[in-house]
């Protein structure tokens, strides 16, 4: 569920950090913009750690 949890905040900050609206400033807007970029540059990466989380098996601690 990680790839699935990120991809659209990713998605929003690069789509909100590209627009170049004039009441945000420059710098947010590229921090931003660069953000989104990084997550979709590491999606395979994302997208690995996310079956590996996926697949590992938690055994309950008897209590």
């Amino acid at each position: 569920m990680l790839p699935v949890a990120v991809l659209p905040i990713a998605g929003l900050l690069l789509g909100i950090g590209s627009a170049n609206f004039s009441w945000i400033p420059s710098l947010v807007s590229d921090i931003m913009a660069m953000s989104g970029d990084a997550v979709f540059s590491n999606l395979a990466l994302i997208f690995a750690i996310g079956v590996a989380l996926g697949s590992v098996t938690m055994k309950a601690s008897p209590d």
